[in-house]
């Protein structure tokens, strides 16, 4: 996610990647942690493993709620009021179901 511009009249510019660790490096495989990001699995249902430059998660079975199995970074530190910021990244999934949520919240 990087600031790409404001709004009105002020201009800032780029101010890079504001994602931190944004290739999952040190993920533990064991532990199912990687630096500066929350998996979370809340029914079990998932296994959390590296890709080149990502994180995949394998669900074993059906999560209760879609919603049971996720990564995320808390960004609301980062972020400034009244400001634009671009977000880019790639999901895929192998069944077509898939769902992406990306959620701005104060």
């Amino acid at each position: 996610m990087t600031n790409a511009e404001s709004f009105g009249s002020l201009h800032y510019s780029d101010a890079g990647n504001l994602i931190v660790n944004n290739d999952f490096t040190g993920f533990d495989a064991s532990a199912q942690t990687v630096p500066n990001w929350t998996l979370e699995d809340l029914g079990n249902d998932a296994t959390f493993s590296t890709i080149s430059n990502g994180i995949k998660a394998t669900i074993d079975s059906t999560p209760a709620n879609t919603f049971n199995v996720r990564v995320r970074q808390e960004l609301h530190d980062k972020l400034k009021l009244h400001h634009k910021y671009r977000i880019s990244f790639e999901a895929r999934s192998s069944d077509g179901n898939l769902f992406v949520n990306v959620a701005c919240g104060n």
